[in-house]
């Protein structure tokens, strides 16, 4: 269900010309998140041992979470005020 999610708004995003470059270029950027957390996971097991990866892996959901949350946010206050200037 992710990944249909992702594809639906990646589709609507990139419009209709070079359809497959730009989609491919979003894929491949939507894979990194995947690569450096598991990087940063390896790293905080290796330096630190098996609870610093199990910390860092409860953590990093919470994190990204509360970030989305504060885009949400501030994003519809920006809206707000550029409706009420209108």
């Amino acid at each position: 269900m992710c990944y249909a999610g992702f594809s639906a708004v990646t589709l609507e995003a990139i419009g209709g010309g070079a359809a497959a470059t730009k989609y491919n270029i979003f894929a491949s950027l939507a894979n990194m998140p995947t690569a450096y957390m598991a990087a940063f996971e390896g790293w905080a097991r290796t330096r630190h041992g098996v609870n610093a990866f199990l910390y860092i892996d409860f953590a990093a959901p919470i994190a990204g979470a509360l970030i989305y949350g504060m885009v949400v946010v501030l994003a519809g206050r920006n809206r707000a005020l550029k409706l009420s200037v209108s």
